[in-house]
C-alpha cells in the first residue's frame, strides 16, 4: 500500500478471482440502461439524464469510447458491434445511430414491450438502485469491505461526482426503500433486478443504512 501511496493513486482492496469491483459496478449500470432503453427510454435521454445527475459520461457513450466489445453480454452492443456501428455517430454534438435505435425497436418488440416515456428522475434513480443492488451483492460475497470503499472507487475509478459521494452514499441519502422499488421497476426488462440482495432487504427491516457497516 506505501509504493501505491506514492504514486498518487488510490488502492481499494477486494477478493475473489472474478471480476473486480469496479468492473461489476460498471457492468451493473450499462446493464441497467438497457433495461431503460428496452422499457422506452432513449439512448442520448439516458446518457443525458446520468450526466445531469453527476456521471462524467453516460453509459451508451462510455461503451463506444471502449469498444463495444467490452460489453459482450449487453442487451444491444453484439449485434450493433456485428452490423459495424455503434451507438452514436461521429461528430459533435453525438447523434444517436440510427441504425442503434433501429436494433432497440427490433429488441423491444421480440420482447413484446411498448416503448413508453421513462423521466430523467426515473432513470437516474433506477440506475443508482441498481448500482446498490451491486454494492449490496459486493460487500456480502466479501468482494468489497465496506461501502466507504465502493464509494471512493465510484468516484475516483468510474467518473462519478465527488458531490454524490459515491453509490452506497447516494442510496443512503435517497433512502433504501424507495431504491428497492425503482429496483423492481427495472424487473421487467433486466433479470439481474428480479432477485434484489438480501443484505438491502436486512438493512431495511432493522432500519439501518449501508454506512452503518462500514462503522462494523
Amino acid at each position: 500500500w506505501g509504493f501505491v501511496a506514492r504514486t498518487g493513486r488510490i488502492a481499494i482492496p477486494s477478493t475473489g478471482s472474478g471480476p473486480g469491483i469496479g468492473a461489476r459496478l460498471t457492468a451493473r449500470l450499462w446493464h441497467a440502461a438497457d433495461a431503460l432503453a428496452l422499457r422506452g427510454a432513449g439512448v442520448a435521454e439516458i446518457d443525458a439524464a446520468l450526466r445531469d445527475w453527476g456521471w462524467a459520461e453516460g453509459p451508451f457513450e462510455a461503451r463506444d469510447r471502449a469498444g463495444l466489445g467490452a460489453d459482450r453480454d449487453g442487451a444491444l452492443s453484439p449485434a450493433l458491434q456485428a452490423a459495424g456501428h455503434r451507438y452514436y455517430l461521429p461528430g459533435h454534438p453525438p447523434m444517436p445511430d440510427p441504425v442503434a435505435e433501429d436494433l432497440l425497436a427490433q429488441a423491444r418488440a421480440a420482447r413484446g414491450i411498448s416503448p413508453r416515456r421513462v423521466s430523467p428522475e426515473t432513470i437516474a434513480r433506477a440506475a443508482l438502485a441498481a448500482l446498490a443492488h451491486e454494492g449490496a451483492r459486493l460487500l456480502a460475497e466479501g468482494v468489497a469491505r465496506t461501502p466507504a470503499d465502493i464509494d471512493v472507487l465510484a468516484v475516483h475509478g468510474l467518473g462519478m461526482a465527488r458531490s454524490r459521494g459515491g453509490p452506497m452514499k447516494a442510496a443512503d441519502l435517497a433512502g433504501l426503500l424507495p431504491l428497492r422499488k425503482a429496483l423492481e421497476s427495472l424487473a421487467e426488462t433486466d433479470p439481474e433486478a428480479r432477485a434484489p440482495a438480501p443484505l438491502i432487504d436486512e438493512l431495511i427491516k432493522n432500519g439501518r443504512r449501508f454506512d452503518s457497516l462500514n462503522a462494523a
